[in-house]
């Protein structure tokens, strides 16, 4: 009996729709802002403002303070976790130390981390050839003039420091043991 009261209602409910003259029927678009309506090109985006300025104080390789991210490749770390390996050559730690980082470099590297060593060796070729050797692939810059490792007073060779995004020197590493590469790491990770 339901069902057949729901019939009924559902056709004369449709019976009367057709017969009688449409009704109108309030629209469902809305009209587009003018500037999503023109089909011209807009200009681009400008470019999001650096969160801030590069530091441009003082600075050393203590820790604490501001890293001396000067010259080319230090300068392209900015705003990244960076380890920077001071090495030379003739030192033969430097030799056990070289491979565990581009191990590191390798893992980290396009992750907000960056491995930098910076050279001391009076000539270019000597570093060349010693990071060809131990298979390095990350940055390296060559301090001829003693200029950047003046501005971060390793005391000795090698020294690793550990650098933060905003720039500050939050590790030092003086000389190097077994060991030291696990806890860079550490240091690093707890940073990114």
């Amino acid at each position: 009996m339901k069902r057949l009261l729901a019939g009924c209602l559902l056709f004369c409910g449709f019976a009367s729709a057709c017969g009688s003259p449409p009704r109108a029927v309030p629209s469902l678009t809305v009209p587009l802002p003018r500037a999503l309506a023109t089909t011209e090109a807009r200009p681009p985006a400008p470019a999001p403002a650096p969160i801030e300025p590069p530091y441009d104080g003082p600075t050393s390789g203590i820790v604490g303070d501001h890293a001396p991210l000067v010259g080319k490749v230090l300068a392209a770390t900015r705003g990244k976790v960076v380890i920077v390996h001071v090495w030379a050559s003739w030192c033969s730690p430097c030799a056990d130390v070289l491979p565990d980082l581009q191990k590191v470099h390798a893992k980290y590297n396009g992750s907000g981390l960056a491995v930098v060593g910076i050279s001391v060796d009076d000539e270019q070729d000597d570093a060349r050839g010693f990071a060809k050797s131990h298979g390095v692939t990350f940055p390296i810059a060559w301090d001829d003039d003693k200029e950047i490792v003046g501005k971060w007073k390793p005391t000795m060779m090698p020294t690793t420091y550990v650098v933060d995004r905003a720039g500050i020197v939050r590790h030092v590493h003086a000389g190097f043991t077994v060991g030291d590469t696990a806890a860079i790491v550490r240091e690093a990770e707890a940073l990114l």
